[in-house]
């Protein structure tokens, strides 16, 4: 699969998230870093660069719990010579806040109530497949991170992501990640 196919995906997984969920959610685009420790048959191997990129739609659930839903492409450099990219699905918790800004409207009156930081921590179930190795890896990851209010439709966040997967002939990879993005709130 090319590089303009996989982007095309993409774009289309974003486009039929965005719309099938849009009331309340959020979208969030992030940019980062990332390293991956791998381990197959007794050989390991590391690889790191400023070239993660993730996708996701965020649902409020509850008051301060919310589904999370996105695409990762990790770059061995910006030429794509080699790719990593895959699902992520979880859930995020915010301890301090709630989840999302609060509105009230009546006919003469509209009120917003927003928290100026929020930190968060989460849990997912992460899959990846790396075009160089031609192997699939699956496993489970722990997030932290904080989003900072901007205005009415815009947030920005940060967060660190640890993510233990296996693969076939049991390899193993650990891919963490430094990202920064922005949400936008639809």
């Amino acid at each position: 699969m090319s590089m303009r196919s996989r982007l095309s995906a993409l774009a289309l997984f974003f486009g039929v998230v965005s719309g099938a969920m849009a009331s309340d959610g959020k979208v969030a685009v992030s940019y980062g870093y990332f390293a991956i420790d791998a381990q197959s048959a007794g050989v390991s191997s590391s690889i790191s660069n400023p070239s993660v990129f993730h996708v996701g739609y965020l649902k409020p659930r509850w008051e301060n719990f919310e589904f999370k839903i996105g695409y990762t492409l990790l770059m061995a450099d910006f030429s794509g010579s080699d790719l990593g990219y895959g699902l992520d699905v979880g859930m995020n918790y915010y301890p301090l806040s709630e989840a999302n800004d609060q509105a009230l409207q009546t006919a003469d009156v509209k009120v917003r109530s927003y928290q100026m930081w929020r930190p968060m921590v989460g849990f997912s179930f992460n899959q990846r497949n790396f075009q160089s190795v031609r192997n699939s890896y699956a496993g489970f990851g722990f997030n932290a991170g904080v989003e900072r209010y901007y205005d009415e439709r815009i947030n920005f966040k940060g967060e660190v992501r640890y993510v233990s997967m296996g693969g076939s002939n049991e390899s193993e990879a650990t891919e963490t990640a430094l990202l920064f993005g922005v949400v936008f709130k639809l």
